[in-house]
């Protein structure tokens, strides 16, 4: 992958118009990738993982920004968005489970939003919060986890002045750090900026290990995961087709998500035919940045290999159509 550093040592420096250690530099670079990613899904964006589920749920690492395809045990799952949840039952996610006799259930995941923690607490499932630092330099800094207690109601916390604070907050210590508050749900989680990764962990006096509910990198203030729901047979692992959001770069060291010098430099020139008043010029130049990004997709997978979807019947089935199957 391309580093901030090679664009910058690159002849992308010719047509920016700044100097490289300008920090507009970088922001011209990172304006100009944000723009080809929400464009299409390029190589290096898009990538393959497995993973599983927990009851039914699966939580995406950090980074993941959509679903794009998804298969549990050899079998396609459908990826559905908010609208799926309320289509009639028969197609929602509850009637993922009713089928025609003799047919398989049909699997579907829907996108349901956003969670800060690997595992959600419950009413059946409550459990303390306890903190870490990896870095001792951390030490003395704050994370502030927010949810509800075994009563349903919003748990708040004293501070040290003695008024009222939404939520719970643990400061970093060598020592472990735990919540006296027992969660049954946690919709946000707060923190400094760390040098190193915070994690938090379920934590219950009864079980002499902690599990791990949420790992933050160092300059995440409000972390949250992308959270989906699956309906139908549920699979303990799956195998996921997913896009990644994008990440500004700052340091020289730090990659880039497109890995393609031409196009980045091309996006730049259109970024700037754009603030000079040239839209057509601007519009050229995009694209030539998306021509060179298929040549690299090209050159990187064989084109003789292509995937269509043939749907006469739009969303449904030929066999929900009673008229058998396509060999």
């Amino acid at each position: 992958m391309l580093t901030l550093g090679q664009v910058q040592n690159s002849s992308v420096a010719n047509v920016a118009g700044v100097n490289v250690t300008d920090p507009q530099f970088a922001q011209l670079v990172n304006d100009a990738i944000q723009q080809l990613i929400d464009i299409g899904n390029w190589f290096g964006t898009v990538r393959a993982m497995i993973g599983s589920s927990v009851n039914g749920c699966v939580v995406w690492p950090d980074g993941v920004e959509a679903v794009l395809a998804l298969t549990g045990c050899h079998r396609k799952i459908e990826v559905r968005d908010y609208w799926y949840e309320f289509v009639p039952i028969r197609d929602g996610l509850a009637g993922a489970m009713r089928t025609a006799p003799g047919m398989h259930p049909e699997s579907v995941v829907g996108f349901t939003g956003t969670t800060p923690v690997f595992i959600q607490p419950s009413t059946f499932n409550p459990f303390q919060v306890q903190a870490t630092a990896d870095a001792p330099i951390d030490y003395g800094k704050t994370i502030t986890i927010y949810g509800k207690d075994t009563n349903g109601q919003e748990i708040v916390s004293l501070r040290s002045d003695g008024s009222t604070q939404r939520g719970v907050q643990l400061t970093l210590a060598a020592a472990n750090t735990f919540t006296t508050q027992v969660f049954t749900e946690i919709y946000a989680v707060t923190k400094d900026i760390t040098v190193g990764n915070v994690r938090l962990w379920w934590y219950a006096p009864s079980h002499i290990l902690a599990t791990v509910i949420g790992i933050y990198a160092g300059a995440q203030t409000s972390p949250s995961y992308l959270f989906s729901k699956m309906g139908g047979p549920c699979t303990p692992s799956v195998e996921a087709l997913v896009k990644f959001a994008f990440r500004p770069a700052s340091q020289p060291s730090d990659l880039l998500s497109i890995d393609c010098l031409d196009a980045i430099k091309c996006q730049v020139q259109a970024i700037k035919s754009r603030d000079a008043g040239d839209p057509e010029k601007s519009i050229m130049y995009e694209k030539m940045a998306i021509r060179r990004l298929n040549m690299q997709m090209r050159a990187r997978f064989p084109k003789e290999q292509f995937v269509f979807a043939f749907r006469p019947f739009g969303n449904d089935t030929l066999e929900r159509q009673k008229i058998g199957y396509l060999i």
